[in-house]
């Protein structure tokens, strides 16, 4: 049996067990250097690999080869787009024009309608007829519930002759503060206040009449507290910048004293102050400027030249509409030409609207209607102007006088006898004939 040759290691071997252990030895002296040694470092977005006395070399500094030109741009990778450039379809609607740059148009022009109503005096007889002795309290709600429905615009003005003064007895010039009240409902959301006796009781007077429009809900206009509140007041009205200014032409002695002791020449606004107040409301951007007056002497039916000369500097400093009361008849209208060229409405006096005389002037007046058309530039001009003619219609109602303010072109209302019809049909004609031929008429 033979027997198989017994093994050996070869040479070959033997090499490849001496280089194994070179290597090692190698390791065993190199890698505990490396250890803990080793950093990331960014350059320019790239990481690279740095270790203890090994020459470090970046990105930025090997050579790069340039890339080849291709047709179309490669895609970026996914989750790299920023928001701004996310798709096509999205940026498109981005950037496309706004449609108003694509063919801009001029602003519409704007409509703003104004009401004035004439006096009202709340004297004894008108007085009387809201006092309510069982409650001893005043009412005077029913006295103009006729004209609910007739006035409405965007600005209603009436004129009151009255001091509302708490603690002083009732008389023909200190009312009950219900007559605030009446007003508001009535329609009319601001309250001409100035005239003639406004300052009789001096600033107490004045501050408590003022308190009770405002407690009523009323703007006042012609008559002032402080200085602070006496200036230059540009309202707001349907989009338009409107300046409501009011002045009277007079103040009777006791008040022009008591003026003079206080110091207060600003509560009661005169009409040598007009001009110079229209013209500054214009350089403070009033689109509209409605000068409201208390003029003239008690009685007339014509303006007197002095209130014509007036009207005249007015309408040439600006004013686009003037309206006046004070005469308690109504006088007429007029267009008046401005030194621009403007046609500015002039209303000399509107008439009574309530009071308790039963002169033939006295029972009828005006409310005044007019829309004024206000371009983007602030152009302002009357395109409407009518007349509604106004009856005090006074009747006997358990033992005492009572009153009632009704629209004279209606038809005459319940309860009314032949005497009242007729001298409201009376009181139509005199408006008429007051109207004829002017600037504005009967509706």
């Amino acid at each position: 049996m033979s027997r198989r040759p017994k093994r050996g290691i070869s040479k070959g071997t033997i090499g490849a067990l001496a280089l194994t252990a070179l290597v090692v030895i190698g390791l065993a002296l190199v890698l505990p250097r490396l250890t803990g040694n080793v950093r990331l470092t960014g350059s320019q977005g790239a990481v690279v690999l740095t270790a203890d006395g090994i020459p470090v070399m970046e990105i930025r500094d090997i050579p790069l080869l340039p890339a080849a030109p291709s047709e179309a741009p490669t895609q970026a990778p996914a989750g790299t787009v920023r928001a701004e450039t996310q798709a096509p379809e999205q940026t498109a609607a981005a950037t496309a024009k706004p449609k108003a740059t694509e063919a801009p148009t001029d602003a519409p022009d704007r409509t703003l309608t104004l009401l004035f109503g004439g006096t009202v005096a709340m004297e004894t007889d008108v007085r009387q007829s809201g006092y309510y002795q069982e409650a001893g309290t005043y009412d005077f709600a029913e006295i103009m519930a006729g004209l609910r429905g007739e006035i409405s615009a965007d600005l209603s003005l009436v004129s009151l002759e009255n001091l509302v003064y708490a603690g002083r007895k009732m008389s023909t010039l200190v009312a009950p503060a219900q007559v605030m009240d009446m007003l508001k409902s009535a329609g009319f959301d601001t309250v001409a206040l100035g005239f003639p006796k406004a300052y009789q009781y001096g600033h107490e007077g004045v501050a408590s009449t003022l308190a009770a429009a405002r407690d009523a809900r009323l703007k006042t206009v012609g008559l002032y507290a402080s200085q602070e509140s006496a200036v230059l007041e540009i309202r707001t009205v349907a989009g338009v910048r409107v300046a409501l200014l009011h002045y009277t032409d007079s103040v009777d002695k006791t008040g022009k004293s008591q003026m003079k002791k206080d110091g207060h020449s600003w509560a009661l606004p005169l009409t040598d102050q007009a001009e110079a107040e229209i013209r500054a409301a214009r350089r403070e951007g009033a689109e509209v400027i409605v000068v409201s007056l208390r003029w003239g002497a008690s009685g007339k039916t014509k303006p007197t030249a002095a209130q014509q000369r007036l009207a005249q500097t007015m309408a040439d400093a600006g004013a686009d509409l003037i309206v006046g009361t004070g005469s308690r008849r109504v006088q007429e209208t007029a267009w008046l030409t401005a030194a621009d060229g403007r046609q500015v409405l002039c209303a000399y006096s509107i008439g009574s609207l309530l009071e308790d005389s039963r002169d033939n002037g006295a029972v009828q007046g005006l409310l005044l209607k007019v829309a004024l058309r206000v371009t983007p530039g602030g152009e302002a001009a009357v395109i409407r102007a009518e007349a509604v003619p106004t009856f005090t219609w006074r009747f006997k109602q358990e033992g005492g006088n009572q009153f009632r303010v009704i629209a004279a072109d209606r038809p005459a209302p319940d309860g009314m006898d032949n005497a009242s019809r007729t001298a409201m049909e009376k009181a139509l004609e005199r408006l008429r004939t007051a109207l004829d031929g002017g600037a504005v008429s009967l509706r």
